[in-house]
């Protein structure tokens, strides 16, 4: 009776190491999944960044770009944040405020391309 006890104990023991294992997998997966997300979030920022500064991005040589970013790596300690190194939901919020800023400039342009409305009644 007690190897049955011995045996039961050990298979319980097995499984509750494989259910900490199963977890910890998820949560390596899911750091993992939303480390991609920040930066899949970082890259197209910076890419709407790049090419809203540019202009027309059929015209863009993306083989001069990469000359030009050659060219600014002595400098790229000055883009460096001040401080510590952000964690990836501060970096985010971060690029996400970069986002909203650069749409709510981009409607202000567009505002004030848009020619004056007439006043009603004014024809």
């Amino acid at each position: 009776m007690s190897k049955m006890t011995y045996e039961e104990s050990i298979e319980s023991l097995d499984a509750r190491i494989e259910q900490l294992r199963a977890r910890r997998r998820d949560e390596i997966a899911k750091h993992e999944r939303r480390e991609r997300s920040a930066r899949a979030c970082a890259c197209t920022t910076l890419g709407e960044l790049v090419l809203a500064w540019f202009g027309d991005w059929h015209a863009l040589d993306p083989d001069e770009l990469v000359l030009l970013l050659a060219e600014l790596k002595p400098r790229r300690e000055g883009l460096m944040v001040a401080g510590p190194t952000p964690g990836t939901e501060d970096a985010l919020r971060a690029y996400r405020s970069l986002r909203r800023n650069i749409a709510e400039a981009e409607a202000q342009l567009a505002d004030e391309d848009e020619p004056a409305a007439l006043p009603v009644g004014s024809e």
